[in-house]
């Protein structure tokens, strides 16, 4: 799914039975880490990646619910950076892709 401005979200419901875990977990977790809250149950893949990392932290990792916090306020600074550079390596990507099929234009139409 997208939203308006192009890019993917996933629903809360698919998130959650990704993880295996429940709605109602997520939701806790979004209050606890202070995590940005939507109402139409649509998240960022940013936002994702942050549930995901959540979840390994206590579930796998089996962090208590502080340490967990404290361990996120550092991971949640390299994940935007990580997912910023993503973003922009995709923005380059498609532009460079843009200006190869306008080359391919101009070269075939003065045939």
């Amino acid at each position: 799914m997208h939203n308006e401005n192009g890019q993917t979200t996933h629903t809360i419901e698919e998130v959650a039975a990704k993880l295996g875990i429940s709605k109602s977990l997520i939701r806790f977790w979004e209050e606890e880490f202070d995590l940005h809250r939507h109402e139409n149950g649509l998240l960022s893949c940013l936002e994702m990646e942050e549930i995901k990392a959540i979840n390994k932290m206590i579930q796998e990792r089996e962090m208590a619910l502080e340490e967990a916090k404290i361990a996120f306020s550092h991971d949640r600074k390299l994940l935007e950076v990580k997912y910023r550079t993503l973003h922009r390596l995709i923005e380059i990507r498609q532009s460079l892709i843009n200006l190869k099929d306008k080359i391919t234009e101009n070269g075939t139409s003065s045939d």
